[in-house]
Formats: structure tokens, sequence, C-alpha cells
């Protein structure tokens, strides 16, 4: 049953002309999820299109993005037919604002005027268009120049559909690191995409939940060739999505998230794909999830890094700490220095200092695992050193020595023996 006035009316989404009624019933089911009617009576461009379709979505900023790079994804869209929502803002043309309008085409040239995009008012004629297309049989739908669609719309949202696909997910505790696994049959391109609250579900009176978290996929053979994070950080977006070209096999997700509000107890890990996967706790790294990461990042399990600069040669290492920097485990130096990974890139704090006010400058590509360089190096019987600071020098060769102070040794002939 659905809320209907006396006359058999009913109060909310009202059905097509061709008796479609899905919209009312997914209206209802919406209401239901979220508490109220009055729940969803307003809301960003990205929460109805990505409840309708759970298809990977963009969230684009038309300011930020530019008229021609903007109208270039208006195109691509209808090209590939993917349902697009445009939020309007303060305007000269007669639109209601703010306000959500879906876009129905777009053309290069509108009745000899040039670029037009052609919109659907849900509230119908309430609204009336009064701008250079203007016509007299306005039934909320109408051409706009592209010009006027710029100076009159904030964003848009592209719901990047692929008929036949589906979902597949899993359930996943949040405030802690967990690994996944699944395993594709076929070679199609597909989106993992994580899920989590947002402002919708948040009790009255609370700020959207900000979430900090690590989201990689690689395949499991080589977990090297990670992929990170794509979606957009904005407000109103509540999911992550990291895109793959496709590839049977097996691949591995990593998911690690910590959030600012209190009763988020879950996120949802889904896979957006041609086929249906069983997306189940890793065997290998379920029960130390960490190690997961570690390996995309590193090439092995690691409890100490080192950290080698290309300009001089000098080595710092950090060693593994119990604390996490937000949703991403952490490795301190003697000097207080903290190295972690946030979101989709290292980051390492200045020594002392306090966590993300100040970031120390460093080229994460000479970030190794100390355990690996000790092992490449214990095999070695012959150095070669070249000084960074004395690039006229002639190169030093170090010869293996017996082991000093408990490790691997080589001295250069003639002289001391040096780690």
């Amino acid at each position: 049953m659905v809320p209907t006035a006396a006359d058999g009316r009913f109060f909310f989404a009202q059905p097509s002309g061709g008796y479609d009624v899905w919209p009312i019933l997914m209206e209802k089911g919406l209401a239901k999820a979220m508490g109220s009617y009055t729940s969803i009576s307003g809301g960003f461009p990205y929460f109805a299109i990505k409840a309708i379709t759970q298809a990977p979505m963009e969230r684009i900023l038309q300011e930020e993005l530019g008229a021609e790079r903007t109208w270039e994804v208006l195109l691509l869209a209808r090209e590939e037919r993917w349902p697009v929502t445009a939020a309007s803002l303060e305007n000269s043309v007669g639109l209601a604002t703010p306000h959500e309008f879906g876009i129905l085409d777009v053309t290069p040239d509108y009745e000899g005027r040039g670029r037009a995009v052609h919109v659907y008012n849900p509230w119908g004629t309430e609204n009336r268009y009064s701008g250079e297309l203007a016509r007299d049989n306005d039934r909320g739908d109408y051409w706009l120049t592209f010009a006027e669609f710029m100076d009159s719309f904030q964003e848009i949202a592209v719901a990047r559909i692929r008929t036949g696909y589906m979902l597949s997910s899993s359930r996943v505790p949040s405030g802690a690191p967990a690994a996944r696994e699944f395993r594709m049959v076929g070679d199609a391109p597909f989106s993992v995409q994580l899920e989590w609250p947002g402002w919708e579900f948040v009790p009255e009176g609370c700020q959207e939940p900000r979430v900090r978290l690590v989201f990689l996929v690689a395949r499991k053979h080589n977990l090297r060739e990670y992929y990170s994070n794509t979606a957009s950080h904005e407000p109103g977006v509540s999911n992550a999505r990291v895109d793959l070209p496709g590839g049977a096999g097996e691949y591995v997700v990593y998911v690690s998230t910590e959030f600012d509000l209190p009763g988020i107890d879950e996120v949802v890990v889904n896979t957006y794909a041609a086929e249906k996967v069983e997306i189940v706790r890793s065997g290998a790294y379920g029960h130390r999830p960490d190690r997961a990461l570690e390996e995309m990042l590193l090439g092995v399990p690691c409890d100490e890094v080192v950290e080698i600069s290309r300009h001089d040669g000098a080595a710092a290492t950090f060693r593994r700490t119990p604390q996490r920097v937000g949703s991403s485990p952490a490795w301190v130096n003697t000097r207080g220095a903290i190295l972690w990974f946030d979101q989709t890139r290292w980051r390492k704090s200045l020594a002392d200092q306090p966590l993300n006010t100040n970031f120390a400058s460093f080229d994460p590509a000479g970030l190794r695992c100390s355990t690996v360089e000790r092992a490449r190096f214990d095999r070695c019987s012959k150095l070669i050193w070249d000084s960074p600071k004395a690039v006229d020098a002639p190169s030093v060769v170090l010869r293996r020595a017996a082991d000093f102070q408990g490790g691997p040794a080589w001295e250069e002939q003639g002289g001391g023996a040096g780690e």
C-alpha cells in the first residue's frame, strides 16, 4: 500500500501515461528505508540516480570542469544512453531552484541556434522556462541553450550503466581493516564499489559522516599492480569506486574505513559486472588484512620500511607501530616522523609535528621493505658504491667480508668493514 487521497490519487509519485508504477514502489521502499517520505523530499543529485541504478557514478561540478569538458560529458552520456541529472542554481530563465532536473537530450544545433540541452522538471509546469528557446506549449520539459544551461545549473550526476550488468555484494565491518576475494570468469570490464550510509541516513541534528578510507583492488597473483579509488570525495558522495579493465582470475580487495560518526558498523563492498560473483573473506589475508595492503604497496608483508633518498642516498628506517593513522597502518622512525597510506598515496609527517597539518616532502619511489633490501644485499659478494655528493669521484668496489655486528658487511680493499 502507498499513501493515497480520498479520491484514490497518489500523494507523492504519480503513474506515467503508460501506467508505469515502478517509481511509486521504489519511492515507497526508499522512504521506508530512510524513515519517512519527508526524509526523501530533497537531496544531492547523486543520491537519487545512484539509488535507482546502483551503477558507477560521476559527480561533476560544472564550474570546475568548464564548458567544453561539460559538453563532452553530456555528449558521451547521450551516446552511451547513461541517465543524467542536474542541480539548478539561481537563474534568470525561470527554472525552479534549488531543484533536480533530468537531462533528456543534447544537440549541437537546435533549430539553427547552436548547442542546446533538453531538460525535464519532475514538478511538471509549476515553474515555466522563460529563456531564449521558450515556447507556449511548455509541459515541464524544454530545450534551453547550452550557455543558459551552464549559467543555470551547478552540477550534474551521470550513472554509467551497462546493459546486463548486475551487483554482487558483501558486508564488511567498519572501523577495522578487511580483505575480501572474488573470482571473475569473463574478461569484461567491471567496477568494485564501497558503499556507506550517506547524509540521508544520519539522525536529525548530525552532520554528514566523514570517512577516512583505504580501498584498493588487485589481481591476486600480482598485488603490486593495484587499482585505487577514483570516485569523488565531495559532500553528498557516499561511495568509493575502483574501475578495472577486466580479465578472468582471482582478485583481492583491501578495505579499511574510519568514520567520525558513531553507529556506522558496516560498509558494503559490491561488484558491478557482467556476471555474478561471490565476495568472500580472503583465505590468504583474512586473518591479517594489513598484509594484503603491505604486499600491494611494498611487495611483501613489511614491519620495517626503509626510505632511501634519491638526493643523497641516505636511508631512514620506519618501524610498524600498533597505532593507526585514520584507516591506515603506520610506521614511525626514531625522530617521531610517521609514514602511512592516505587513500591513494603515501604520506609522511614532519618529525614531532601534528598529523594532517604539515606533510614532509618525499619520493614514495624510495620506499623499500627492509627485509627485502637486506635479503637482496645478503646475496651480493661485491658492491659498487658511487657517491651521490661527488659525481666526478671514481666508483668504490666493496667485497664481502665477515659479518659485522650481527649483519652482512662489505669492505673496501685495504679498508675497514661497513654494514
